[in-house]
């Protein structure tokens, strides 16, 4: 299982993809950061969501919601209450 230190690691800091060249100074670590970031929780393929991006997978799981009733427990009839009783109500 990959860890995300290690995604960031090898994909941010060892890889020039996120920048040029060597890192002269702390702010060219935190750009390449960002741009990281930005990338992994927005456009990366994700296995563990069926190989989409993270925006395509919330956008299918929204599209289902609208899609789908909203889900309401039913009961057999009667007064709504609470789902447990209180010790009070219970010693009555």
């Amino acid at each position: 299982m990959e860890t995300i230190n290690g995604l960031y690691k090898t994909e941010c800091i060892r890889a020039i993809v996120f920048h040029a060249g060597p890192y002269r100074a702390l702010a060219d670590v935190e750009f390449a950061t960002a741009g990281w970031v930005d990338w992994y929780n927005n456009r990366h393929l994700n296995g563990s969501l069926g190989m989409l991006t993270p925006i395509e997978f919330e956008t299918l799981h929204n599209e289902a919601l609208t899609r789908e009733p909203a889900r309401t427990h039913k009961s057999s009839g009667g007064e709504t209450g609470p789902i447990q009783r209180s010790r009070q109500e219970h010693a009555n």
